[in-house]
């Protein structure tokens, strides 16, 4: 059995980003929807725990955002790449699209994070605090 190429190892990547950006589109976009329809839940009995809720969709709606960029920086980093190496360029083809789509990704995965240790830090003694069945 043969060693793969260059080329599979440069799919396989690609592949695997993919993956990613798909998983950054689910957990900021299902998480914001998870937090909405709690928030829907809770607004009536506890204002301060929605509004607290609403941070968090907003920190998830900014991963979001983030994460929808990736791939147009993806896709232009790509096309520029293409035009170096037929113009025989071989080293530096990272290009300021390509630290753009990492950051987006790095900047996504950090705005869930960040809604998840809000929520946990502010919300949830709020939530203990409520008598059992108000919630």
């Amino acid at each position: 059995m043969s060693r793969p190429d260059a080329k599979d190892y440069a799919l396989s990547r690609a592949a695997l980003l993919t993956e990613g950006f798909k998983g950054l589109l689910l957990v900021n976009g299902g998480g914001a929807a998870a937090l909405l329809a709690f928030i829907a839940q809770v607004a009536d009995k506890s204002p301060r725990l929605a509004q607290l809720s609403f941070v968090g969709v907003a920190f998830m709606a900014v991963g979001l955002g983030l994460a929808l960029l990736v791939p147009f920086f993806r896709y232009h980093h790509s096309h520029a790449v293409q035009k170096r190496e037929a113009a025989g360029q071989t080293e530096g083809l990272k290009t300021v699209y390509w630290y753009l789509y990492t950051a987006c990704q790095y900047l996504s995965v950090i705005a869930f994070v960040g809604a998840l240790i809000y929520l946990v830090v502010t919300a949830l003694p709020v939530l203990a605090a409520m008598p059992a069945g108000r919630c």
